[in-house]
């Protein structure tokens, strides 16, 4: 038996042009639409005489906001999503209304919950939506996709 196996693209980048060195925000599509896109998020952490990496990456699930219940469960939108009492000071952090930040979590726009998933990530960490990051010492040791694309404009 087969299973689909996602072919990924990357559609965005929302961090900076040279993720190496100040790190990344990476937006993926499935072009098999099997899977929801997906975030990876290159953090570049910066200890006294060399550079690290840890890779976040989270799918980009979309929420329904249905009767006053933000939830990224399409099975049982009645759920909350776990920050969902949280929207409120999340969204003040970043600018927004509260219904600015739900509506990009609902949008269908994959780089719009991006942004959305970003601003949550910044009051929570990225390691609420992935505690296996992964970590990589040399610069050699990272994803060939992420190597390819430093400097790229």
């Amino acid at each position: 038996m087969s299973t689909n196996q996602p072919l990924w693209r990357m559609v965005a980048n929302l961090g900076d042009v040279n993720p190496i060195e100040y790190g990344g925000m990476f937006v993926y599509i499935d072009r098999r639409k099997h899977y929801e896109p997906e975030i990876e998020v290159l953090a570049v952490l910066n200890n006294d005489q060399s550079l690290s990496w840890e890779i976040y990456r989270t799918t980009l699930e979309p929420h329904t906001y249905i009767d006053g219940v933000l939830s990224d469960n399409k099975f049982h939108p009645e759920f909350p999503v776990w920050y969902a009492d949280k929207i409120h000071d999340v969204a003040q952090t970043v600018g927004m209304e509260d219904l600015e930040l739900i509506n990009l979590l609902c949008s269908q726009i994959p780089v719009e919950r991006a942004h959305a998933y970003i601003a949550i990530a910044d009051n929570f960490g990225w390691h609420e939506f992935d505690s296996y990051a992964r970590t990589y010492s040399k610069r050699s040791e990272l994803p060939r996709r992420i190597r390819r694309y430093n400097g790229r404009r």
